[in-house]
C-alpha cells in the first residue's frame, strides 16, 4: 500500500473534509494509529484488510455524505459492525473502511406493549444484554463470543438459542433507521404505510447489505425470567452414547429447551486432542428434565464434573480481578442445571468457556482442577495466574495476543513505505488466527447424519499437524418444528412449518500459506456432510436456503441464499440503488438483472452418448 489511485486519494480528501466540518461528530483516520486499527480490526486475521483509510461516521447525515463521496469517486468500501465475518472483503477492504462504532446508543422502552430496545448498528451483543438486565427483559440475539455485532447478525437472519421460542432475529425487528445508497436517510418498519417502504423493510430482513447502511434497529423485547444451563464435556469412549442422546433430543418439542453440541479437535502442544461438548439451555421455569439423557452419560461440566450422581465445585477466581463470577452462577443448582440470574450471566459464562476452547490450548478439566491457573478478567483482557502478565486470551478491540504487557506493540501512525513496515504497523489487528466458517443446512437430525458429522470432524482434524491447523469444530443445533411459527415476511426464506438450521463448521489455522489447504478441506468436509443429509432427506426434498452469515463465499451463490425471492429483491434493488453503489462493497450481492431461463421442452430427455 505504498501508493493509492488518484480517485481513492480524492475520495479520502473529501471524506476528511466531511469529518473536519464544524459540528461533525465523525473522524477519518489515515493508515496506522489506534483509531485506524480499531476501525479495520476483525475477529480473525484472515478477515482483515489494509484499508487506504478508515472513517467512523458520527451521524446519519455524515454517513450519507460519505456514501455520496464514495459514489462520486467510484471507490471500493466496506462497512464493519462487530467485525465477526470470516469471509475476506465482506466487511473489510483495501479502499474506504467504514466503522459503525459511533452508532453505539442503546435505549430500552418498557412503556409499550411489547417493550422494545433501540440498538445502534455499532453495538455488540455483550452491550445489549447488559443494558436489558435491569429491566428483566431480553432480545433474540447472538452469542457474545468474540464480540458478535448486532448489525451483521441481524441483517443475515439471526439464529439464536431463543429461536425455537421466538423465531429468528429478523422476526423480532420492528423498525430500522438507515441511509440509502444515494445518501438519503430513511426509516422503515412494520408500521410503514407506503408500499415501497413496506417492501424495503422486508428486504433488509435477511437481505444483507444490499439496500444501504442501517444505523439503528428497533427490536422487540421479551420478558426474561429464570434461565437454566450448563456446558457438558465428554470423552471419546462416550461419543456414541452422546450421539444417540442428540438424535433423541432433536425429537423433543419444548420450544424453551435448546442444546448446542460440538465435536471439537485442538492441536495443542501435546498433540491433537478431542472433545465433545453439549451446551444445555432452558429458557423458563424448569419442568421435567429434558436433558436427563445427557447427564446419565459420564461427563464433566463447567459447574463441576463427574456424572448425574454428583458435582464438584469449580474454584472461584479472585474477586478483585473479576467483574462477574464466571464459573459460579449467582443462584442455586436445580435438578441437573444451574439457575442463572440473567441471560447475560449465562451467555457470558458459556461464551467465555467456549471462546477459550475454540481459540486456545486449555480444557475444562484443567480449569476445574488447577485453581492457580483459573482464567480471570483484568479489564483489558483475560489473563492466567499461572503466567502472570501474559495475555493468553483476550477479547475486544484492544487485545494483543501472546505478548506480555511490556511487549505489546505500540500504535503507530506512520504511512507505510514497505511490506515490512505494513506488517509492523498492522500488528495486533487480527484478533485471532486465520479461519473460516462454513455450513450445511438441515431440517432433520438422525443418528446417521450425526455419525457423518463426527466422522468428517475427525477426518479433518488429522490434517492439522503439518498444515498449521489449530482447531476443527463442527456444531449441531437441533431445533423444534415450531421454530418458524413466528416468521415474518423477509428477504431470507423461512416458512412456518418448514424448520431448518445450519450445521456449523469452524476451522482455525495459522499462516496465509495454509489458507488454500484449509478452505479446500472445509469444502470437502461440508460436501461429505451435505451428501449424507441429502441421502437422509431423500431425492424429492425441497432445497433449503443457505444461511449467509456462516457460509463459505466460494461455495455459495445468491440463488442458494434467497431462492425464489431473488427476482423481487432484484427489482427492489433497482429502485433503491439505481447507481449500484452497494456493488462497491463486499458481501453476497443481489443482482439487479436476473435472467430466468425458460425450461426446455426436451429437458426430460436424459443425455445419451454423443
Amino acid at each position: 500500500m505504498t501508493t493509492i489511485s488518484r480517485k481513492l486519494r480524492d475520495a479520502i480528501e473529501e471524506i476528511t473534509a466531511i469529518c473536519d466540518a464544524d459540528g461533525s461528530k465523525s473522524q477519518c483516520f489515515p493508515f496506522g494509529g489506534e483509531g485506524y486499527k480499531s476501525s479495520v480490526r476483525h475477529f480473525l486475521e484472515s478477515s482483515c484488510e489494509i484499508a487506504a483509510c478508515a472513517v467512523q461516521p458520527g451521524s446519519p447525515h455524515d454517513l450519507g455524505e460519505i456514501l455520496k463521496a464514495i459514489k462520486k469517486h467510484h471507490v471500493q468500501f466496506a462497512v464493519k459492525g462487530g467485525g465477526h465475518a470470516t469471509n475476506p472483503h465482506f466487511s473489510s477492504t483495501t479502499g474506504i473502511q467504514i466503522s459503525m462504532c459511533r452508532f453505539n446508543k442503546i435505549q430500552v422502552d418498557t412503556t409499550t406493549t411489547p417493550p422494545f430496545v433501540r440498538v445502534g448498528a455499532g453495538c455488540l451483543f455483550d452491550e445489549v444484554y447488559r443494558k436489558v438486565v435491569p429491566h428483566r427483559l431480553n432480545i433474540v440475539g447472538g452469542s457474545s463470543i468474540g464480540g458478535v455485532g448486532v448489525a451483521g447478525w441481524l441483517q443475515g437472519g439471526g439464529y439464536s438459542l431463543k429461536t425455537n421460542h421466538y423465531g429468528l432475529g429478523i422476526d423480532n425487528l420492528m423498525e430500522v433507521q438507515m441511509v440509502l445508497p444515494n445518501g438519503d436517510p430513511k426509516t422503515v418498519g412494520e408500521s410503514s404505510e407506503d408500499e415501497d417502504d413496506k417492501k424495503l423493510f422486508e428486504a433488509v430482513k435477511g437481505g444483507g447489505n444490499n439496500f444501504g447502511i442501517i444505523t439503528e434497529f428497533k427490536i422487540k423485547a421479551h420478558r426474561q425470567g429464570a434461565i437454566f444451563g450448563d456446558l457438558l464435556t465428554y470423552e471419546p469412549e462416550d461419543y456414541d452414547d452422546v450421539k444417540v442422546a442428540i438424535a433423541n433430543f432433536a425429537l423433543q418439542t419444548d420450544p424453551k429447551a435448546a442444546i448446542v453440541a460440538a465435536f471439537r479437535y485442538y492441536n495443542n502442544p501435546g498433540g491433537v486432542e478431542s472433545m465433545l461438548t453439549v451446551q444445555c439451555f432452558y429458557d423458563g421455569p424448569y419442568p421435567d428434565d429434558p436433558f436427563a439423557e445427557f447427564f446419565e452419560i459420564d461427563h464433566k461440566s463447567i459447574s463441576g464434573g463427574g456424572d448425574a450422581a454428583g458435582h464438584q465445585s469449580v474454584p472461584s477466581p479472585p474477586k478483585e480481578n473479576f467483574p462477574l463470577e464466571w464459573f459460579h452462577p449467582t443462584k442455586r443448582r436445580f435438578k441437573n442445571l444451574w439457575e442463572y440470574s440473567s441471560y447475560e450471566e449465562f451467555d457470558q459464562q458459556s461464551s467465555f468457556i467456549q471462546e477459550g476452547l475454540d481459540m486456545y490450548p486449555i480444557d475444562i478439566e484443567t480449569i476445574q482442577r488447577d485453581s492457580d491457573k483459573v482464567m480471570y478478567y483484568s479489564g483489558t483482557g483475560l489473563f492466567s495466574n499461572a503466567t502472570a502478565g501474559t495475555v493468553t486470551i483476550a477479547s475486544g478491540a484492544g487485545a494483543n495476543f501472546a505478548a506480555t504487557e511490556s511487549e505489546a506493540p505500540r500504535p503507530t501512525s506512520m504511512q507505510p513505505s514497505s511490506p515490512n513496515s505494513i506488517k509492523r504497523a498492522m500488528t495486533g489487528v487480527g484478533e485471532n488466527p486465520r479461519g473460516r466458517w462454513g455450513n450445511v443446512m438441515v431440517d432433520v437430525y438422525t443418528k446417521e447424519i450425526i455419525d457423518e458429522i463426527a466422522r468428517q470432524a475427525s477426518k479433518a482434524s488429522r490434517q492439522m499437524i503439518g498444515h498449521g491447523g489449530k482447531r476443527v469444530v463442527i456444531d449441531i443445533w437441533p431445533f423444534t418444528k415450531t421454530m418458524f411459527d413466528n416468521s415474518t415476511p423477509s428477504a431470507w426464506p423461512h416458512t412456518k412449518g418448514e424448520p431448518n438450521g445450519p450445521i456449523l463448521a469452524y476451522f482455525l489455522w495459522e499462516g496465509a500459506d495454509n489458507d488454500k489447504f484449509w478452505i479446500e478441506t472445509m469444502k470437502k468436509t461440508l460436501q461429505a456432510i451435505e451428501r449424507k443429509v441429502r441421502k437422509v432427506r431423500g431425492p424429492d426434498a425441497k432445497e433449503l436456503p443457505v444461511y449467509m452469515n456462516t457460509t463459505l463465499d466460494s461455495t455459495t451463490t445468491p440463488e442458494d441464499i434467497w431462492g425464489e425471492n431473488l427476482v423481487r429483491l432484484g427489482e427492489l434493488r433497482r429502485k433503491f440503488d439505481p447507481g449500484l453503489v452497494m456493488n462497491l462493497t463486499g458481501g453476497f450481492r443481489i443482482p439487479t438483472r436476473i435472467i430466468v431461463p425458460k425450461p426446455s421442452p426436451y429437458s426430460w430427455i436424459l443425455p445419451g452418448p454423443m
